[in-house]
């Protein structure tokens, strides 16, 4: 060392070390951390509590399938009950359809006859009634 004083090395040194004493206490010690993991689980435990918890699940899931098959036999009775359902209104669409087509049909059948009527009627002819050939096709 010189008589002057510390070297700039020294200094610099002198600064590093005070850093590190200002951190140091700050930081964990081995007990410090020995206690910090000690509540937690180990290996062991955590594979026997996954094997505990999968046991469980198993259970559970065994004593579901009463339920699902009952579900699952419900939900095939709808849908036997809906496709039953679905058949009737198509053959009744189909008959109100068929019905609506035999009816448009008289209904041209009837117009076409009244024009005929209509076409044939002695309206020249005195006394002649307009309604003859109606009451033809009615009657």
């Amino acid at each position: 060392m010189s008589k002057t004083g510390p070297t700039p090395t020294l200094r610099k040194l002198d600064r590093r070390l005070t850093t590190v004493e200002q951190i140091l206490p700050a930081l964990a010690t081995r007990e410090d951390l020995r206690r910090a993991i000690e509540p937690l689980a180990t290996r062991e435990e955590l594979r026997a509590e996954g094997e505990r918890t999968r046991r469980h699940f198993d259970i559970v899931a065994e004593s579901l399938r009463p339920e699902i098959r009952l579900i699952a036999e419900g939900h095939v009775h709808l849908s036997q009950r809906m496709d039953a359902s679905e058949a009737r209104t198509a053959h009744q669409i189909a008959s109100l359809d068929s019905a609506r087509d035999s009816a448009r049909g008289q209904t041209r059948e009837i117009a076409q006859a009244d024009r005929r009527t209509k076409h044939e009627s002695p309206q020249a002819q005195p006394g002649g009634s307009r309604s003859h050939g109606r009451d033809q096709l009615t009657g």
